[in-house]
């Protein structure tokens, strides 16, 4: 469905930029714009939004039926394969007034056909992710209430998820639970990482076979959908914490009250890290160093 009150917000950011259109290629910016998730794919496709609020969509005619089954009243332009892409797009982007034109794009267009088109159409091609982001950056109520929901079941998962987890567990049978809480309070398409013991200093481990022991440090990484994503990564201690690794975290809370008297006189840190502070007051193995 075309969230047609974004288009009218980004045509007045076009309009600042001086752009005529912009285009966004498969991604989650064209998720969010048109709720359209075609199959990743080297051909080139995109919606293309232009100045004056008008908008069509060009693809590979592989994947029309894909487009027209989620947005029938698309307009539509379509290339083959075996066709020269670069010259058909440049026969549609000419009907439709953009050739010589400045148009943005959004991170996921591929450069490869990018260029080709723009050394056919004399198009200026220049990076619009700022303003796809600054589309986005002020939520609508539909969208509030939607978040609300998603960190209400990524909280509810966390809270069991601590409760499950013991000693001799592979991360895999965690990160299963993960998958099967989120999924059975509505989430869409969760994910999770579990990252126990030495696995927690690699942010994007995306290991599952290591036994998880008494003492280990694991990082959680794990987010759910509903219309738009929720992602938290909380790191706990699954019993109590060493007495060495409790010295450390004391010095280092010793340090960030420093830091934080520091920062009270130049902006407005220091109450985020007493909000973090309280927060880690009531996390198993962590009240030592509230």
């Amino acid at each position: 469905m075309m969230k047609k009150a974004l288009i009218k917000k980004l045509t007045s950011l076009m309009a600042q930029d001086g752009l005529d259109a912009v285009l966004v290629c498969p991604s989650e910016e064209l998720v969010y714009l048109i709720g359209f998730t075609p199959m990743m794919c080297k051909r080139f496709q995109g919606l293309f939004i232009k100045s004056d609020g008008d908008f069509f969509y060009v693809c590979n005619l592989l994947y029309l039926g894909e487009l027209e089954n989620a947005l029938p009243d698309i307009r539509a332009f379509t290339w083959f394969d075996g066709d020269d892409m670069a010259g058909t797009v440049k026969e549609i982007l000419e009907s439709e007034g953009l050739l010589g034109k400045k148009i943005g794009v959004n991170c996921a267009a591929p450069a490869f056909s990018v260029l080709d088109i723009a050394e056919k159409t004399g198009i200026r091609f220049v990076n619009a992710k700022h303003l796809l982001e600054e589309m986005r950056i002020i939520k609508t109520d539909e969208e509030l209430e939607n978040l609300r929901i998603s960190a209400s079941i990524t909280d509810m998962v966390f809270s069991d998820v601590i409760k499950f987890v013991k000693p001799g567990m592979r991360e895999g049978e965690v990160k299963g639970f993960l998958f099967s809480e989120m999924s059975k309070r509505g989430a869409i398409k969760p994910w999770a990482l579990v990252a126990s013991g030495p696995n927690s200093s690699f942010p994007h481990y995306m290991g599952e076979e290591r036994v998880i022991e008494a003492q280990d440090v694991v990082l959680l990484d794990l987010g759910v959908r509903i219309m738009i994503c929720v992602r938290i990564c909380p790191v706990w201690f699954l019993s109590a914490v060493l007495r060495m690794s409790r010295g450390m975290y004391t010095r280092f809370a010793e340090n960030r009250q420093k830091l934080g008297r520091r920062l009270v006189l130049r902006g407005r840190l220091y109450p985020i890290l007493i909000r973090l502070r309280g927060i880690l007051s009531v996390m198993p193995g962590m009240a030592s160093i509230s």
